[in-house]
């Protein structure tokens, strides 16, 4: 498929997904923490399964410092 397509779709997904509350009405604020929770779990697991060892395999030893450097980078 072309990149367009992709591209089209995850805009789609984005927008169906932030409509959630909007189309039902009978959605509960107390859901709203159930989706931040999944979604942040979800992030947590690609990074920690998907992005982390791949960098770490392309930068070797150096990924720690820019792992670590970037944290507090955050904090700051």
């Amino acid at each position: 498929m072309s990149i367009w397509i992709y591209l089209i779709l995850l805009f789609l997904f984005t927008i169906l997904g932030g409509a959630i509350p909007f189309l039902f009405k009978q959605f509960k604020s107390e859901w709203i923490t159930l989706l931040l929770a999944f979604s942040g779990s979800f992030l947590l697991g690609i990074t920690l399964l998907h992005l982390m060892p791949e960098t770490f395999h392309e930068l070797g030893e150096k990924a720690g410092i820019f792992i670590i450097v970037g944290f507090f980078f955050q904090l700051i």
